[in-house]
């Protein structure tokens, strides 16, 4: 009894502790004054179907610009046919700017937008040239516009 108490005392230490290191609520206010969220989005057509398909050329695209790459990938194989999906993540340097790639197995396309946030409920880095430069390289790569 006491090792599941002691147990149980040290997972609730442990979220207690990530938890407030890494999630930041910031007030309406500060919403609203610094205009957080999605600014823009786009859709493309990819070369092929699947939601691999551009993973590389983006992860090539994030270590020449220095922002750090991340994807989350799912499965489900409940649907019919099973579903997969695919999500990458480029993140500037002050973690201010985020562009996601949002790809499935279901077509061709590849849902991109770009969002702001401050961890500090601060102002942000200007999202615009992250936005002009990855629009550029979408279509240097030849991958055209859905329209919308």
């Amino acid at each position: 009894m006491l090792l599941r108490v002691v147990s149980l005392l040290f997972i609730l230490a442990v979220l207690a502790s990530t938890a407030h290191a890494t999630t930041t609520i910031c007030s309406d206010a500060e919403w609203k004054k610094f205009h957080y969220g999605v600014k823009a989005s786009m859709q493309v057509r990819m070369p092929h179907l699947g939601p691999d398909a551009i993973n590389d050329t983006v992860k090539a695209y994030a270590a020449k610009k220095g922002l750090t790459y991340a994807a989350v990938g799912s499965f489900s194989p409940y649907k019919k046919p099973p579903l997969k999906k695919l999500t990458q993540y480029l993140q500037s340097k002050s973690s201010d700017v985020e562009i996601t790639i949002d790809t499935s197995d279901r077509d061709n396309i590849a849902t991109i937008s770009i969002k702001t946030f401050s961890y500090s409920c601060g102002a942000t880095e200007d999202w615009r040239p992250y936005w002009t430069d990855f629009r550029a390289f979408v279509v240097s790569q030849g991958y055209p516009r859905v329209p919308e």
